[in-house]
């Protein structure tokens, strides 16, 4: 399920002007935008084979039952050899470099329109109905760990009702409500498995008592070591990542586009797993 269980993001800074805009009720740090249709981002896509007409239904319905807003890019079945970065000659599993270019081809559109961030996700994902509320707790605890002149390595353990106040102590972003988007790259809101840094040991906010966040006997065991079983049931994790696979959603500024682009689309692939290439070079 898409309930954000852990909440990944990694962030670098960049001094590249981004341009200001205001469509879907204007993007900037007001936490309201996150209600709108596209979740406070610019764009929000699914990529989806052509053929699944099915997932294409579904994630129509999705949107229309939770007001956003989703555009549908093509998923891809063949990657000419030519058009493969060097790397890519180790894999033979063309559904996983097919995943990786329609990913590539995204940020390829991102890169080229100047969109300043998107939500990327593919048409397998799903997301719980209160998926608003639970992306303004995750932007709060992603607002904490980017703000201006804080420690990178500060920790916080609080509850909603806490974390909420603590937020609002802050500096107010303005240009996305999860943070300036000069200060983060990627958001990795669905993944396939973590590691989890020690609790206390700092770059987290572990948020008690949401209840949006299953019991921890319903969660799988896809990281490799039991950090997580350390924390209460209910408990939502928001870190800077230390390792993290796939790609089943994440959002992503212009300046990760740029370079997850040219990290994974013509550098170099170092892994193609279940939808792109190694990642970790840039965070």
């Amino acid at each position: 399920m898409f309930v954000f269980l852990l909440l990944i993001f990694n962030f670098s800074h960049h001094t590249s002007p981004l341009r200001q805009f205001s469509k879907s009720g204007g993007h900037d740090g007001r936490l309201s935008n996150i209600y709108n249709a596209t979740l406070g981002f610019e764009r929000v896509f699914i990529i989806n084979l052509p053929t699944r007409s099915d997932t294409r239904d579904l994630w129509t319905l999705a949107g229309h039952l939770t007001n956003v807003s989703v555009e549908f890019r093509d998923g891809v079945t063949d990657v000419h050899a030519k058009a493969r970065p060097p790397g890519a000659e180790k894999f033979t599993n063309m559904p996983a470099l097919g995943a990786w270019r329609a990913n590539m081809d995204i940020l390829q559109e991102m890169v080229a329109k100047g969109i300043s961030s998107a939500l990327i996700m593919e048409d397998d994902t799903d997301w719980d109905i209160r998926i608003k509320s639970q992306l303004e707790t995750f932007a709060r605890a992603s607002r904490l760990l980017l703000q201006p002149g804080g420690d990178p390595l500060q920790s916080f353990e609080e509850d909603i009702s806490k974390l909420q106040r603590l937020d609002s102590l802050r500096k107010e972003p303005t240009s996305s409500p999860y943070g300036d988007l000069d200060q983060w790259d990627v958001l990795w809101l669905g993944h396939l498995g973590t590691h989890t840094p020690d609790p206390g040991k700092g770059g987290n906010v572990a948020i008690l008592n949401d209840h949006t966040v299953p019991e921890k006997q319903h969660i799988g065991d896809d990281w490799d070591d039991d950090q997580l079983s350390r924390y209460p049931d209910h408990t939502r994790i928001v870190e800077r990542s230390i390792y993290t696979m796939g790609s089943q959603a994440y959002a992503i500024s212009l300046p990760g586009a740029r370079k997850m682009l040219y990290e994974c689309g013509t550098k170099r692939i170092e892994r193609a797993g279940k939808a792109t290439c190694d990642i970790k070079a840039f965070f």
